[in-house]
């Protein structure tokens, strides 16, 4: 409110996120659009992306996770049986969902 959105040219935080949300713009996609976004991601709240203008485009696909933080979809080892270390099954989440809609938006194209 006081630096941000003075320092780059807007009247205040609301004109800042209005002018910078994609939602102003989303019923205008219409290419193959992947979306990965965390509910518990603590800077950017999830609530925007159940607007319907975004569920009704079918060029958007949106993938919500529980979990994930901002930008976080990293794994980790993790104690197995008898303390042993066990590795995430999926060590690249978000970068394989990504290619995986890649290759279906061709196959679509």
């Amino acid at each position: 409110e006081r630096f941000t959105a003075p320092a780059h040219g807007f009247a205040d935080a609301a004109d800042y996120y209005y002018r910078s949300s994609s939602l102003r713009v989303i019923d205008k996609i219409r290419i193959p659009t992947l979306i990965i976004h965390a509910k518990d991601d603590p800077f950017i709240p999830f609530a925007p992306l159940r607007d319907p203008e975004l569920s009704n485009n079918p060029y958007i696909l949106l993938v919500a996770t529980e979990r994930g933080g901002h930008v976080a979809f990293i794994s980790r080892k993790q104690n197995g049986p008898g303390n042993s270390s066990v590795q995430d099954a999926d060590r690249f989440w978000a970068e394989n969902r990504v290619v995986d809609f890649c290759q279906l938006a061709n196959d679509l194209l």
